[in-house]
């Protein structure tokens, strides 16, 4: 995923749970901005070895939002491992990407 982005050069990123934190290791290998959605930390999931970037200088300063439920066990997981160490956390539980949707719309009028 890291070579196709590097080729597409897109602008943004993003990505909701698993597609949230292979967004996130995207980011940390190429410096594209993006945001993720109650996703889990791309440490640990598969292997105790990170998947994103280790050279944080890298992508220090990275505009990388991360957004994550309260009570979603999804994104309870690693939760302290984000290339983003200040996750903006929504109250609830749902899963959902389209009620997560909705209350970022709610936070930002």
């Amino acid at each position: 995923m890291v070579e196709v982005a590097k080729e597409l050069n897109p602008d943004f990123i993003t990505g909701h749970s698993l597609g949230g934190l292979i967004a996130e290791v995207v980011a940390s290998h190429t410096r594209i901005p993006g945001i993720a959605f109650n996703s889990p930390g791309p440490v640990g999931c598969i292997t105790e070895t990170p998947l994103y970037n280790t050279d944080k200088t890298f992508y220090e300063g990275l505009q990388f939002e991360v957004h994550l439920r309260e009570n979603d066990p999804v994104s309870q997981l690693n939760y302290e491992w984000h290339i983003n160490k200040s996750p903006i956390w929504h109250p609830g539980s749902n899963h959902g990407s389209d009620f997560m949707a909705i209350d970022i719309q709610k936070d930002y009028s």
